[in-house]
């Protein structure tokens, strides 16, 4: 079930993010260029979370990462690493690192370290995406995505592109694990990106992602 006081908190922070961030460029990945500014945000059955990240170099972001696991709310400060990029003609392969640390925003006491790396290739008609993120804490888990694309058609720079993305998701700690299997549909347009998907089961996933 989604928290609705988690809900209310994202909101605020997008709030925030947007009236800091309103006058910057950006792109749809961890790292973009120099200046640039990245604002996503998740909502699923098993995950929350909401990043803000300003890219001071083309090879490293800085900002803010917040997390909602069973019920517990995690706020980070987070690097992201541009480690390698492959331009080939008409596709390109990054693999990017990510650190963070932070705490739970209800125990001072517990804190929370971050570590993931991701690699994604994609061209204008295929898609592949993998990441793990870890999280060691007192009750460290583990967040496993993996995914595959295609586009149904090849639009114009000014036309809505879609995707139709199925999505391997699994969190894993020492009480539980989670795995899902999930199409999902993205569909983005200038400053704007939005994937919703459903399996149909009980599981559901939404994720957006705006460009100043």
């Amino acid at each position: 079930m989604i928290n609705l006081n988690f809900l209310l908190k994202l909101s605020f922070i997008m709030c925030v993010s947007f009236y800091f961030f309103s006058f910057s460029q950006l792109l749809a990945h961890p790292v973009i260029w120099k200046n640039g500014t990245v604002f996503t945000s998740k909502v699923s059955s098993t995950l929350n979370e909401i990043r803000s990240h300003y890219s001071f170099t083309r090879y490293w972001a800085a900002g803010m990462h917040a997390i909602e696991y069973k019920d517990t709310y995690y706020g980070m400060i987070q690097n992201n690493f541009l480690v390698h990029r492959w331009n080939e003609l008409g596709s390109q392969t990054n693999v990017y690192a990510f650190t963070g640390f932070g705490r739970n925003v209800h125990v001072t006491s517990d804190f929370v370290l971050h570590l993931g790396i991701q690699a994604d290739w994609e061209n204008r008609e295929r898609y592949a995406h993998f990441s793990v993120d870890s999280f060691f804490n007192e009750a460290s888990f583990y967040h496993i995505n993996a995914r595959l694309g295609a586009a149904p058609y090849v639009g114009k720079y000014e036309d809505i592109h879609t995707w139709l993305i199925l999505q391997f998701d699994g969190v894993i700690d020492s009480a539980s694990h989670t795995f899902s299997i999930t199409p999902i549909v993205r569909l983005f347009k200038g400053q704007l990106l939005v994937e919703i998907g459903s399996n149909f089961g009980g599981r559901y996933f939404f994720k957006s992602m705006v460009h100043f």
